[in-house]
């Protein structure tokens, strides 16, 4: 997977999680730290992120 492929995965499963985001994501972006996912948004962004995936994150 190319940093691209990956990063529109992220930005797939952060629109999902929360729509109307904009495009705040990118490489150096910390989803947290930045106030873009909150604790539980991130738990389910990484939900998301592992079935745009297909298999599990560790």
């Amino acid at each position: 997977m190319t940093e691209a492929e990956a990063l529109d995965m992220i930005k797939k499963a952060r629109d999902i999680v929360s729509p109307g985001s904009g495009d705040k994501v990118t490489p150096e972006t910390e989803l947290q730290q930045d106030e873009i996912l909150d604790s539980l948004d991130l738990m389910n962004f990484m939900f998301e992120l592992e079935h745009l995936k297909g298999s599990k994150i560790e």
